[in-house]
C-alpha cells in the first residue's frame, strides 16, 4: 500500500512539472565517502546536499537526487553507473 502511494505521489509529480526523477540506491560496497564524492561531482550539488542525500540513501536505502527532463538524467545516471553506484530514473 504505502509503495503504491508513493509511485502514484511520483507520478502526480512528473504531470505537474513534466520532469522524472533520479533515484540513488544504497548500496553494499561503496563506503560512503566515494557515494558523498560521486554525487558531488555528477549532480552538481553542494557537499550539504550530497550529504543528506548519501545519509538518506544509507537509511532508507533510496534517496531522489535530481528532478530534471529524461535526457539531462540520463547522462548523470550514466555517470554514476561508472562509479559503481546504480541509479534509476523514474
Amino acid at each position: 500500500m504505502l509503495k503504491e502511494l508513493q509511485q502514484r505521489l511520483i507520478n502526480e509529480s512528473k504531470v505537474e512539472t513534466g520532469e522524472d526523477q533520479l533515484i540513488f540506491f544504497n548500496d553494499d560496497f561503496n563506503t560512503f565517502d566515494l557515494m558523498i564524492t560521486s554525487l558531488i561531482i555528477t549532480c552538481d550539488r553542494s557537499s550539504g546536499q550530497v550529504f543528506q542525500g548519501a545519509l538518506i540513501a544509507h537509511l532508507k536505502e533510496k534517496c531522489s537526487i535530481k528532478n530534471e527532463t529524461r535526457d539531462i538524467l540520463a547522462s548523470i545516471k550514466i555517470s554514476l553507473q561508472n562509479k559503481n553506484s546504480t541509479a534509476k530514473i523514474m
